[in-house]
């Protein structure tokens, strides 16, 4: 039978009293025989666990009885269909003696009956030592349902930051179940502390089904980052419930190299020179708007790298520029590139030649 896990056996002597046997239903002789079957609670969620316990007792002062156990676990009906699983067979009970055990349930939507109850059967088999039948029944029902539901999204205020930035990391909170939820709590596997900022309408102190709460957070990133937002909360009987999302923030760190050669760089008076910028990325991010300049008032003019063609210094690729001067004395002039990242900040280098 589904669910269904044994945990544990014991046979007790126990003097039996007219209050003690609650239920019974004998049928063939005279002969009674008490059995009782309860659940530890009268209220269960869908995959939930369910305990039952089971007493069967003779309550004969002259006759010993041998009986099987059946329990039966509801298929969303009410109906005794005598083909329950069978608990313990060739039981023996002297005069007056009780046996009782524990079965283990997991509640299964298909479990519950039309009127939201869980309707479960235990029956017994058997005769007395003279050979007269007995036969016996009795049902548990509780109330089930689904469970409580908690949600959380996690966003964050900017996914691509620079280093030593910092982010604001917002929890929206909700309860798309049936059931409202206290005790709420959201933690941050970063070790940041989520504080709580606003959603709770009447104050109570519960996340009702139509309240959004609002949490908030700030963390300071050096580098890229995924972490995880947690809420859980309860129903006010210890039943908890829990979701998680996360966010991730990619931190970049831009840079840009120029390498200035000129050549030759010995020449007489009024030959020309031919200068060569190599501009590269020595970052970890793209840079667009690239601009090389000289501070001889010389124009390089873009020659060759760009191989994507997206007019984005890429890492990995090397762009060239060249310009041309005709020098009539000792010169030093200084080359400057600089590009943009894809959040606006301006990166240069320089490098110098001398003719």
């Amino acid at each position: 039978m589904k669910g269904k896990i044994r945990t544990e056996y014991m046979i007790r002597v126990i003097a039996i009293t007219l209050a003690f046997i609650t239920v019974f239903s004998v049928t063939g002789s005279a002969t009674e025989i008490g059995l009782s079957k309860n659940s530890d609670k009268e209220d269960y969620y869908v995959g939930e666990t369910a305990v039952y316990s089971l007493s069967v007792c003779n309550p004969s002062l002259y006759y010993s009885i041998t009986l099987d156990v059946f329990d039966e676990f509801p298929d969303g009906n009410n109906l005794l269909q005598f083909n329950g699983e069978l608990i313990i067979g060739n039981l023996e009970l002297g005069p007056g003696e009780c046996w009782q055990d524990n079965v283990i349930y997991v509640v299964e939507q298909p479990d519950i009956a039309p009127d939201g109850r869980i309707w479960n059967w235990c029956y017994v088999q058997g005769e007395n030592q003279i050979e007269e039948p007995i036969t016996a029944s009795v049902s548990d029902t509780a109330r089930a349902g689904p469970p409580p539901v908690i949600s959380i999204v996690k966003d964050v205020s900017s996914p691509l930051i620079h280093s030593g930035d910092t982010v604001t990391y917002t929890y929206t909170i909700s309860n798309p179940g049936t059931i409202p939820l206290t005790n709420v709590q959201v933690t941050d596997d970063q070790g940041i502390v989520p504080v709580y900022v606003s959603g709770d309408t009447n104050s109570d102190g519960w996340l009702n089904l139509t309240e959004t709460w609002i949490y908030h957070a700030t963390a300071t990133l050096t580098q890229d980052t995924l972490n995880v937002g947690t809420v859980e909360g309860d129903d006010g009987n210890g039943f908890i419930v829990t979701d998680n999302d996360d966010a991730s923030v990619q931190v970049i760190s831009p840079g840009i190299g120029i390498v200035k050669i000129a050549s030759p760089n010995t020449i007489h008076s009024g030959d020309s020179v031919t200068y060569t910028y190599m501009v590269y990325n020595l970052g970890d991010a793209p840079l667009t708007n690239v601009q090389v300049t000289d501070d001889q008032g010389i124009s390089p003019l873009y020659v060759a790298g760009d191989s994507d063609s997206d007019g984005w210094l890429d890492l990995g690729e090397t762009w060239m520029f060249q310009a041309t001067a005709n020098p009539t004395e000792d010169v030093t002039n200084v080359g400057t590139a600089q590009g943009t990242d894809e959040l606006g900040l301006t990166v240069t280098d320089t490098d110098d030649a001398s003719v």
